[in-house]
């Protein structure tokens, strides 16, 4: 696997912790009374060798994706798109580039209530 293809799954990791780190101790504070976050998991899904899969996990009604990661367990997997698709559902594309199954789920970092603070959507989502 190339560096470019390890950075690119270490950033998107590191990124969905820091947005629940710099949000979670705001949220439990009492100066943001009503903000609640939470996490959903898609599925497990096994990728067999050479394949690639777009799996999707989406936030509980009345709640806004806030940011997103990735469970993945193989060596040789790349993560070739990682989208917000709506307020709800983020999606993330995988492939598979080794000779063994590999395992994967996306998780989304969901908020409900804006305690204080506003939610935009610029509609762009990202992408790799």
């Amino acid at each position: 696997m190339n560096a470019r293809v390890v950075g690119l799954v270490a950033v998107t990791a590191v990124a969905a912790v820091a947005v629940g780190a710099a949000l979670a101790p705001v949220a439990q504070s009492g100066s943001s009374p009503g903000l609640k976050l939470t996490t959903r998991n898609s599925e497990r899904t096994t990728l067999r060798p050479n394949s690639r899969r777009t799996i999707t996990a989406r936030c509980p009604r009345g709640s806004h994706v806030t940011g997103m990661g990735q469970e993945a367990g193989g060596f040789d997997l790349a993560v070739l798109e990682a989208e917000k698709r709506n307020a709800r559902t983020a999606a993330m594309t995988f492939e598979n580039l080794g000779t063994q199954d590999a395992v994967v789920a996306v998780q989304v970092l969901c908020a409900e209530g804006a305690g204080g603070f506003r939610i935009a959507d610029d509609s762009t989502g990202f992408r790799f």
